[in-house]
């Protein structure tokens, strides 16, 4: 049994909201193609029907000069692409949510990455609090199981 069947089931996904917040850096950062001033973070707040919300984040560094993808499109593809896909799904459904958006969202790495952090720190807030519980009592389910594969084989 995963630890995920023993969460609480969470309500469905109610509303996405992606958050554009441009923070100063502490000094300039030179980059080829650009002097950068500020990093523009890509905040993303998954909203659930029982109140349960999850958090995750994108950041890139020069915009399209530098990568693929860029805060605005980020914002633009979760917006008008990626979130309507995943309203109404079930929140804790994790990894059924990723492989719907993988199916028919080609590329953006890091929108993905973000929606798929929120998801992750709504489930973990539902019982543990906090996504590195999560994912240290997952890595401690892990080792108990590989432990007692161990022991039985060498039996």
């Amino acid at each position: 049994m995963y630890l995920s069947d023993q969460l609480y089931k969470l309500n469905m996904i109610q509303n996405i909201e992606v958050i554009l917040a441009d923070v100063p850096t502490i000094r300039p950062h030179k980059l080829s193609v650009a002097t950068m001033h500020t990093q523009t973070l890509v905040l993303v707040r998954v909203m659930c029907a029982d109140g349960i919300e999850g958090w995750g984040e994108a950041t890139t560094i020069g915009g399209l000069n530098y990568g693929e993808e860029s805060p605005d499109s980020i914002k633009v593809n979760i917006d008008t692409h990626i979130a309507p896909l995943l309203i109404g799904m079930e929140a804790s459904q994790v990894a059924k949510a990723m492989a719907k958006i993988r199916k028919i969202i080609q590329g953006n790495r890091f929108a993905k990455c973000a929606i798929e952090t929120a998801l992750l720190d709504a489930q973990a807030g539902v019982d543990l609090g906090t996504l590195t519980a999560l994912w240290s009592a997952r890595r401690e389910t892990q080792a108990r199981l590989t432990q007692a594969r161990t022991q039985r084989d060498t039996l």
